[in-house]
């Protein structure tokens, strides 16, 4: 799959069917070839750990690396803030 790195919180990805726009052209159904020309590249997404839903949560990042988007998850703990 290919994907537009915008920061490391947010990329866009290619879906297959839309219409895109290249050098003011209009391309019904473009190839691979008409997304990277537009700046997407390869997404690598690694697998998902396991982590405890009740005390803690997943937060994806990306990085821009050789050319490539590698996503990378992170575990968080929940933290419980109490007013007083």
């Amino acid at each position: 799959m290919l994907a537009k790195y915008i920061n490391e919180h947010l990329i866009i990805r290619q879906r297959k069917g839309e219409i895109i726009y290249v050098n003011d052209k209009q391309i019904i159904n473009p190839k691979d070839e008409d997304y990277i020309k537009l700046g997407y590249k390869e997404l690598i997404i690694e697998e998902m750990p396991t982590y405890n839903g009740e005390t803690e949560y997943i937060e994806i990042f990306y990085e821009l690396k050789d050319n490539k988007i590698y996503g990378h998850y992170e575990i968080k703990k929940i933290e419980v803030k109490c007013q007083t």
